[in-house]
């Protein structure tokens, strides 16, 4: 099952690497693009369960997106118009650092709104006693 995932790791390198190939055009043109990285991904994460491995500490922060992926994905959106805003205005730096930067602000964000409400919320909904 390594096989499975380094062919995941190469598929979603193609596209953030994103070589001068022509190819590769027709990917983008076509949004096929974000098939083949969600392809990789899926790919990846197969060969981890059909392994049997538990996760390690270089799996910690997708485990944790995977587990906070609905918060983010509820409020990332906050972050990145706030981010996008503020690169047009200033425009410095590389674009890949920005969506670096809007990763790392969204995540906190997802995990306040996590900790703060939809747990809270899913311990009431289920009738289970707060934590302490």
């Amino acid at each position: 099952m390594l096989a499975v995932q380094i062919a995941g790791v190469l598929l979603m390198l193609v596209i953030v690497v994103w070589p001068p190939w022509s190819w590769l055009h027709v990917l983008g043109r076509s949004g096929t693009d974000d098939t083949v990285l969600s392809l990789g991904t899926c790919l990846v994460m197969l060969g981890s369960v059909l392994r049997g491995h538990k996760g390690s500490v270089w799996t910690a922060p997708v485990r944790w997106f995977g587990r906070h992926s609905y918060e983010v994905y509820l409020t990332h959106e906050f972050v990145v118009v706030g981010m996008t805003a503020l690169y047009a205005k200033v425009h410095v730096g590389s674009a890949l650092w920005w969506i670096a930067a809007e990763v790392v602000l969204a995540a906190p964000l997802g995990w306040a709104v996590a900790k703060w409400y939809s747990e809270p919320m899913n311990r009431r909904l289920r009738g289970v006693a707060p934590a302490n």
